[in-house]
């Protein structure tokens, strides 16, 4: 059952403000800068673009490795 709950976690949108306060290794120029470079995917309503929690822990982690690789 916790898995189910960790799947609906993961699968939660997030706004800009959101992910940069869940995720405070992340600035709103990073966040840009990703988007802009195609390195995580996001979806936008409007004006506003929301991120799912598995896609930011997916590039937090693939920068985490790339950093280690140097």
């Amino acid at each position: 059952m916790s898995s189910k709950l960790s799947e609906e976690d993961d699968n939660r949108l997030l706004k800009t403000k959101e992910v940069i306060r869940e995720f405070p290794i992340l600035t709103q120029y990073t966040l840009s800068k990703a988007l802009k470079d195609k390195k995580i995917s996001y979806t936008k309503v409007g004006n506003t673009n929301y991120f799912r929690v598995k896609d930011i822990e997916n590039f937090i982690n693939l920068g985490k490795k790339s950093d280690n690789d140097d």
